[in-house]
């Protein structure tokens, strides 16, 4: 198991909160007003979480975890007007 902290991933990077976590979040960009890192749950677009930069988070996380983004954001462009 690999962990990093927070302020070494770059943008776009996915990794887990520690070893046991079933979420997987994507860092986002540093937030001056909270002094902190947004992260996005992978799972919830419309959730996200600050974490302090020397946060020690897991990185080595295998692709079948994170699913195919591309697919999805296809799919979703394909079904979207249909429901309209």
């Amino acid at each position: 198991m690999e962990f990093r902290k927070i302020s070494d991933l770059k943008v776009g990077d996915y990794f887990k909160l520690n070893r046991n976590s079933k979420e997987i979040f994507e860092r986002g960009e540093y937030d001056r007003e909270f002094k902190g890192y947004r992260c996005d749950y992978t799972s919830d677009i419309s959730k996200d979480k600050i974490l302090d930069g020397q946060r020690l988070v897991k990185i080595d996380i295998d692709e079948y975890e994170i699913g195919d983004k591309e697919a999805n954001d296809k799919w979703l462009d394909n079904h979207m007007w249909q429901s309209l």
